[in-house]
Formats: C-alpha cells, sequence, structure tokens
C-alpha cells in the first residue's frame, strides 16, 4: 500500500514538472497581454486628455479630428479590456481564455500581414512572428489534453 501512494506522487510530481514549462509559456503569455493592456490605457488616457487640452499630442495626433481622438481611444479602451481578459484569464488557467487569446490573436494576423506588405520593419514581423507562435502553442496545448 505504502508503495502505490509512492508512485502516486512521484507521477503527480513529474507531471506537475512536465506542465510547469509549459505554464511558464502561458504565464508569459498572460504577462505580456497585460502588458499590452497597460499600454492601450495609457494611450486611451492620453487621448482623452489631449482632447481636454491638458497634454500636447499633437505630433501624434495632428491628422486626427477630434472625434478620431476620441473613436482613437475608445478603441484602445476596448483592445485593452480584450487583453485583460485574456491575460487575466490566462493566469486563472481557464480553458476559456486560450480560446479566447487563440481567436482575439488569430483574427488579427491577416492585419498584420497587410501592414508588412506595406511597409517591412522589424517591429512588425517579430509581432507576426509571436503572434503566430502564441496561436500555435495555445492550439498545441489544446489538442494535448
Amino acid at each position: 500500500m505504502p508503495r502505490m501512494k509512492l508512485e502516486r506522487i512521484k507521477s503527480a510530481f513529474s507531471l506537475t514538472h512536465r506542465n510547469s514549462d509549459r505554464d511558464r509559456i502561458v504565464v508569459a503569455i498572460a504577462v505580456f497581454k497585460l502588458i499590452k493592456a497597460a499600454a492601450l490605457i495609457a494611450a486611451g488616457v492620453g487621448l482623452i486628455e489631449t482632447i481636454k487640452g491638458r497634454i500636447d499630442l499633437s505630433r501624434f495626433t495632428a491628422v486626427l479630428t477630434p472625434v478620431q481622438i476620441r473613436l482613437a481611444s475608445v478603441a484602445s479602451f476596448a483592445y485593452a479590456a480584450l487583453f485583460l481578459t485574456e491575460g487575466m484569464g490566462l493566469l486563472m488557467r481557464k480553458r476559456w481564455a486560450e480560446w479566447l487569446t487563440i481567436v482575439a490573436t488569430a483574427s488579427l494576423i491577416p492585419f498584420e500581414i497587410y501592414e508588412i506588405v506595406k511597409e517591412v520593419t522589424a517591429l512588425r514581423v517579430g509581432t507576426l512572428i509571436a503572434n503566430i507562435a502564441v496561436v500555435l502553442y495555445l492550439i498545441w496545448r489544446i489538442v494535448r489534453r
């Protein structure tokens, strides 16, 4: 009897150890999503402050009308909400968060490709590669279950 208990403990430890490497990747994806959310919240607040005249972002918003600046601010907050949902869901190890991240990230890949076709930059190519890697990794995780 004690031998079976010891085997179960060893088995559980080895599974936990193997999964911890994969969990670290999910945590890294989640942290990246949360960082993007924070950046988008900062951008949204900056755009609101520009509309109110408290800060000058005219260098970045010179070609935008006040209505377009408001729409950009709303879009920033909306994307931030999506990234917060993805990041927190992944940190809480929710399966729906993996699916949401796959769908949301994969849906943006065509736009990233379009942007690269317009102008190739290292940042755009890196972003595309990272997003493809996230989608493929999460699909692989789900298929392995």
